[in-house]
C-alpha cells in the first residue's frame, strides 16, 4: 500500500505542477515526454541487445538462473510459477515463454536470457528517456518567453494545466511502474517494496505494461 499512496502523491504533485505553470507550459512538458518515450521505445531494442552481447550483468545473470533451476526442481513440467513467484506478470510469462528457444538451449536457459533481455531494456528504456527529455526541456526553455506572452483565460489557463499535469503524471508513472515491474524480477527489495501494490495488480490485470515486450521481443 506505501507504493500506491506513493503514486497518487506524485499524481497530485504532477497536477499541482500543472496547475502552478499553466496550459501552455504544461503542454510542452507533455509533448516532450510523449517525444521522449516514442525515441525511447524506437531505440531500446537494437541498445539493450547490443549490451547484452557485450555481457552486461553476466554474473547476475548466472546468479538468477541458479535461483531458477532451484525452484524448478520440484516443477519440473512449467516453470511459468517460478517466473510468477519472482513477481513477473501471468501476461509477460506467457508471452516469454512463447519464445522460440535457440539451438542447443534448454527451455530455462532461454526464459533466463529473455528475463534479462526484459530487464536491460527497461534499464536502457529509463536512461534513454531522462537524457532524450533533458534535451528536449534544454530546448523547451528557449520558447518559454514566447509561451509566456500567449494570453490565455486565467481560469482555463489553471485548469487546462492541472488537466495536463495529471496526465503527463499518468504517462510518467506508468513509465516507471513498468521498470519496476522489470526490476522486480531479480530484485527481492524492489519485489517487495511493490508487491501489494493494488494499483500495479490492476494494471497487470489489464495487460497494459505488454507494450514493453512487444517492443523488446
Amino acid at each position: 500500500m506505501l507504493f500506491d499512496v506513493i503514486v497518487i502523491l506524485l499524481l497530485l504533485l504532477f497536477a499541482w505542477i500543472g496547475y502552478r505553470r499553466g496550459l501552455l507550459l504544461t503542454a510542452v512538458s507533455v509533448v516532450s515526454s510523449l517525444i521522449s518515450i516514442g525515441i525511447a521505445f524506437l531505440l531500446v531494442r537494437p541498445i539493450s541487445g547490443w549490451l547484452q552481447k557485450l555481457g552486461l550483468f553476466s554474473v547476475s545473470i548466472r546468479v538468477f538462473s541458479v535461483r531458477v533451476y532451484e525452484s524448478t526442481e520440484n516443477l519440473p513440467a512449467s516453470i511459468a510459477p517460478v517466473l510468477e513467484s519472482f513477481g513477473m506478470p501471468e501476461s509477460w510469462t506467457r508471452r516469454i515463454l512463447q519464445m522460440p528457444a535457440p539451438g542447443g538451449e534448454t527451455v530455462i536457459e532461454t526464459t533466463v536470457n529473455s528475463v534479462w533481455q526484459l530487464v536491460i531494456s527497461a534499464l536502457v528504456l529509463i536512461f534513454i528517456y531522462l537524457i532524450v527529455k533533458l534535451v528536449l526541456g534544454l530546448l523547451a526553455r528557449l520558447l518559454t518567453p514566447s509561451l509566456n506572452g500567449i494570453p490565455v483565460v486565467g481560469w482555463l489557463n489553471r485548469f487546462g494545466g492541472l488537466v495536463l499535469g495529471l496526465v503527463w503524471g499518468i504517462f510518467t508513472m506508468w513509465l516507471i511502474m513498468m521498470v519496476l515491474t522489470s526490476f522486480s524480477v531479480v530484485s527481492d527489495p524492489i519485489r517487495q517494496f511493490i508487491g501489494d501494490s493494488k494499483i500495479l495488480a490492476y494494471i497487470s490485470e489489464k495487460d497494459i505494461f505488454r507494450s514493453l515486450l512487444d517492443t523488446i521481443f
